[in-house]
Order: structure tokens, then sequence, then C-alpha cells
């Protein structure tokens, strides 16, 4: 018999989020507890331990309902825990690139071609690593760091990218069909997040749908 422990008046504590998809996700969400944030859709996950392995459950409005907590609250928690529990991991994409293919990487800003520093984002497991989005200050720090407005491109529910808007050849349709050829060529159905180009704004600190 599969024995799964569940302390219910510790799930605050244990539960994180999880961004995903809205557009490719819907036909799941029926009864799921989530929130929409621009085109996508923010769900909570619960760890549980079954059989003394760590397993995770999404959370589903009846459950809540059930256990008496708030919505809100919910949230808040699991935000607050995601950042604790997997923190962000923002490096220059040539680095990723060089250590998986042995391509253009270093630690420079630019590339032999020339284009920005392009920066890749996702946290420390690698896993619903898109999810950073929603934490706290990273896009200011990202804002900082790039000294100035950045597009958002989505790689996948596992990491998306940053690409500074000065400097950057490409215009937002061009970006968004960039996304589209990627998503329909190298990411899983099951791992799409989204087919939109977005952009962060310092001075407000928006993040934005572009195109």
């Amino acid at each position: 018999m599969i024995n799964i422990e569940i302390d219910r008046d510790k799930m605050p504590e244990r539960i994180f989020a999880v961004l995903v998809g809205y557009e490719s996700f819907k036909n799941r969400l029926d009864g799921v507890l989530y929130r929409r944030y621009r085109d996508f859709a923010v769900t909570l996950r619960w760890r549980v331990t079954v059989d003394d392995m760590e397993g995770n459950v999404i959370l589903t409005e009846q459950l809540v309902r059930e256990m008496g907590y708030s919505e809100d609250e919910l949230f808040d928690a699991a935000i607050r825990n995601s950042e604790r529990m997997f923190p962000a991991v923002v490096r220059p994409l040539y680095d990723v690139v060089n250590e998986l293919h042995g391509m253009c990487g270093g630690d420079t800003d630019e590339c032999e071609c020339g284009v920005p520093e392009v920066l890749y984002i996702s946290n420390s497991r690698g896993c619903y690593g898109a999810t950073t989005l929603l934490y706290g200050d990273l896009l200011s720090r990202i804002y900082d760091r790039l000294q100035g407005d950045f597009y958002i491109l989505p790689s996948s529910i596992n990491e998306v990218l940053a690409v500074p808007v000065s400097g950057c050849e490409c215009g937002v349709d061009e970006l968004k069909t960039m996304v589209h050829d990627v998503n329909m060529a190298c990411v899983n159905e099951s791992e799409l997040l989204s087919y939109s180009v977005y952009v962060y704004h310092g001075e407000t600190g928006e993040l934005e749908v572009a195109a």
C-alpha cells in the first residue's frame, strides 16, 4: 500500500508556484486553483512525501476550500517559498550553450557575431524555471545588469531568455516569429509556455506583452 504523508497544518510552508502557458494548459485547469498573469497561469504545487520519496500534487479549488486557507495567503506563500526552494539562476546564454555544445561561450558581454548579451533565466533545478518571472526584484536586477529595458523570450516552462532592447537589431515581430519557430520545432507541447514576446520597462517595473 502506498503511504502518503500529508501535514495539512504545514501546507503554507510546503507549497510552491509553477508558471505555465494558459493556452497550452487550459484544458487541464478545470478545478485547479490558478491565477492569470499576462497570458500565463500561475498554479500551485504541494510537496508531499510518498513512501519516503518527495513528490508534489497540484492544488485544486476544492482542496483549498476544505482546508480553509485563503487564496491570497497561499499564492503569497508559494512565491516566497519558490524563491527560497529554487533560487533564480541568471547566466549569459553563451556560457550555457558552451557547456552544452562546446559552442561560442565565455564571460564576455557579446559573442563574436556582435549580438548584445542574452541572458538565460531559470532556477537552481532547471525545472519550472519560468516561474522566476514572479520572483521579487529579479526583473529589476536584470534591468540594472543590462542597463535598460529588455525583451523576455519564452523558451519553455523551464527557462526564458532576456534580450536587451538597446542593440537588438530584430524587431518584436521578428522575435515573435523566432519564438514561434522554436516552439514548433523544439518544445514539447507539455512544456510550451507562450508564443508571445514580452518587454520589461524599468521605469514602471512592469512586464508587458510586446507582440
